[in-house]
């Protein structure tokens, strides 16, 4: 019969990640004395008890001021501008 499982005990996570990431993060810790699974708990527990990050996910100023315009353009305060070919999309893409 399968225990229940209280605070008391300690819960096994397991994720799987990209091998070359996993051997950049080992790489990052190498010299911290740090395990790749003590940093995860920490990382987890700092997370239980403090949320995420501040900003974590949120979009930076570019994202930002591309949704300002297409909202702008969806409720018609301003137009963006309409490529009609291939070739117009390249010149719209690389104007700046």
């Amino acid at each position: 019969m399968a225990k229940k499982l209280t605070e008391k005990h300690n819960a096994r996570i397991e994720v799987r990640i990209d091998n070359n990431i996993k051997l950049k993060a080992l790489a990052q810790l190498k010299d911290t004395g740090l395990t790749l699974s003590d940093y995860l708990r920490a990382s987890v527990s700092t997370l239980a008890n403090e949320g995420l990050p501040k900003g974590f996910g949120a979009p930076n100023a570019e994202v930002l001021a591309s949704l300002t315009e297409a909202i702008d353009d969806l409720e018609q305060q301003r137009q963006l501008p309409t490529a009609h070919n291939r070739q117009e999309l390249e010149q719209l893409l690389n104007d700046d």
